[in-house]
């Protein structure tokens, strides 16, 4: 299929320890076959910390429409251990865009203030 796909995340620059947060993405196609929905899929999220997992991958807690494009919002939580405090979050987006497996890391990191 002709066309391409773009990605915009969003997430806040710092957290409380063992505060919820949420990673918006979203996510937008032009060229041949507009419909994002149709060409992505299989979203899941990969937390970080010190390059090494926060927990299991999550899914969208919710997928909604933002005019052309596709709105994906992952619920996070913030790690509470005294010895991840002041360390940053990282994540990887893993997707799939027109039968392809995609991985991509986050923008920027989210501190764990405190």
């Amino acid at each position: 299929m002709a066309g391409a796909g773009a990605l915009h995340q969003y997430a806040p620059a710092t957290v409380q320890p063992g505060a919820p947060f949420e990673i918006k993405v979203l996510a937008g196609v032009w060229g041949e076959g507009r419909e994002a929905s149709l060409r992505y899929r299989d979203w899941s999220l990969q937390l970080q910390q010190g390059g090494q997992p926060v927990g299991p991958p999550v899914k969208p807690a919710r997928i909604e429409r933002e005019r052309d494009r596709v709105a994906l919002f992952f619920e996070l939580r913030a790690p509470v251990s005294p010895t991840e405090r002041g360390a940053s979050l990282t994540w990887q987006l893993r997707f799939t865009f027109d039968g392809r497996t995609h991985q991509v890391p986050g923008p920027h990191p989210v501190v764990v203030a405190g």
